[in-house]
């Protein structure tokens, strides 16, 4: 693959990842994989199910064996995977199966992490978790959003230089999800965040940089106003109005975005229109005397937007044009 190093010369780089091969059997699920991840940047790892997301991270952090080289934060992770996962704090979709009352695991994770229980206690309550209400609550009572809350306030107390989250919203509730985010985006910024998720609105609200793979290769590498015009940032706006209102509907609209599609059986009009401007499109269609009856969006998925940049067949590099032609960083399958 052709890829494309978005982190600056001069930038510290916390994770460097070479020509890393992973098998299982005779089936290759990481295929001579190749990036470097920059102290601060916050990156989205995205793929179909299967891409080999979650194998990328178990390698990162040394929990499985692989062909190829990673750092992180400086320790060679085959031959120092310990001091490299001391650096990582992570988050994954499903909090793992813990014994015992919430206060024990609490007090175990500060324990592993070397993190006084008491600075814990109140970070957890600047999130809405008391150990004096729940701490004494089973484990497995508490709510997932509680639990993701409680992972990633232990991880970033801990100090870490980078969090790895694997689709840690997924199984999420939207307030949950809501509060995980906002708890996320209060990371400090030196922090270098490595995400998955199948939640395009995750994405856009945390990285700026986005990797993709397929079937294991790398086959994009790059900011994530590069896939601009793959439909990220932007929905489909629908508006209903009168049938007599049609073409002035379309004629405002169409100073917001080019026009989709018309629903012309019930005079519902789409827009494909970047998310903050809905609100600006809906006052012009108020000011020029316009009735909407109801308007409402569909907003694309990940998979909506892997389908558009990957196409269904293809396996060659996205050619997206970049800024930075001097961090190009070529490797032949």
């Amino acid at each position: 693959s052709v890829w494309v190093s978005s982190s600056g010369g001069d930038e510290v780089l916390v994770i460097t990842v070479e020509g890393v091969t992973k098998r299982f059997a005779r089936h290759r699920v990481l295929d001579d994989v190749t990036f470097e991840i920059a102290k601060g940047e916050r990156v989205a790892v995205l793929g179909l199910n299967g891409a080999g997301k979650t194998t990328l991270f178990r390698c990162l952090m040394g929990l499985t064996p692989f062909h190829g080289q990673i750092s992180v934060a400086g320790a060679d992770v085959a031959r120092r995977g310990k001091i490299a996962r001391a650096s990582i704090g992570y988050v994954p979709q499903r909090a793992p199966h813990f014994e015992g009352t919430l206060q024990d695991v609490v007090g175990f994770f500060c324990k592993l992490r070397h993190v006084p229980n008491e600075e814990i206690r109140e970070q957890l309550k600047r999130v809405n978790v008391s150990i004096e209400t729940h701490g004494a609550k089973p484990i497995n009572t508490l709510s997932g959003g509680m639990l993701q809350k409680v992972l990633l306030t232990i991880a970033v107390g801990a100090g870490v230089k980078v969090l790895v989250l694997d689709e840690p919203t997924a199984n999420l509730d939207p307030h949950a999800r809501r509060d995980f985010l906002h708890l996320l985006r209060a990371v400090a910024n030196d922090v270098t965040i490595l995400l998955s998720s199948h939640q395009l609105s995750d994405v856009e609200a945390i990285a700026r940089r986005i990797i993709i793979l397929k079937e294991g290769c790398g086959v994009f590498d790059g900011r994530i106003d590069d896939l601009s015009g793959h439909g990220l940032g932007t929905a489909l706006l629908w508006v209903t109005t009168d049938s007599a209102d049609r073409v002035a509907t379309i004629k405002t609209l169409e100073g917001f975005g080019g026009v989709r599609a018309v629903k012309r059986a019930n005079g519902r009009v789409g827009v494909q229109i970047g998310r903050y401007d809905a609100a600006k499109a809906l006052g012009a269609l108020d000011a020029n005397g316009i009735v909407v009856h109801d308007f409402n969006f569909d907003t694309p998925t990940v998979e909506d937007l892997l389908a558009k940049v990957l196409g269904k067949n293809t396996q060659e590099p996205l050619n997206v044009p970049h800024t930075n032609e001097a961090n190009k960083i070529g490797r032949a399958h």
